[in-house]
């Protein structure tokens, strides 16, 4: 099922949020950043992973080069 979404980024922070983030991109959000690990992510990465993140967006990179950046 498709739905018309506006959202342009979807970023799920939270363990194992795989097949949430596949709900999301089911229902036509463009870009969607979720976790898809056996490993604990621990809080302090999964901060400085989304500031990075979240810097890199409101300089003016693509969600992909600022993913990467992260």
């Amino acid at each position: 099922m498709t739905y018309n979404s506006n959202l342009e980024l979807v970023f799920v922070n939270a363990c194992h949020s795989e097949e949430v983030g596949r709900v999301f991109l089911e229902a036509g959000v463009r870009s969607v950043v979720a976790i898809q690990s056996e490993l604990k992510i621990e809080d302090k990465a999964a901060q400085s992973f989304s500031e990075c993140m979240y810097k890199e967006l409101l300089n003016g990179e693509t969600v992909k080069k600022s993913f990467e950046l992260a």
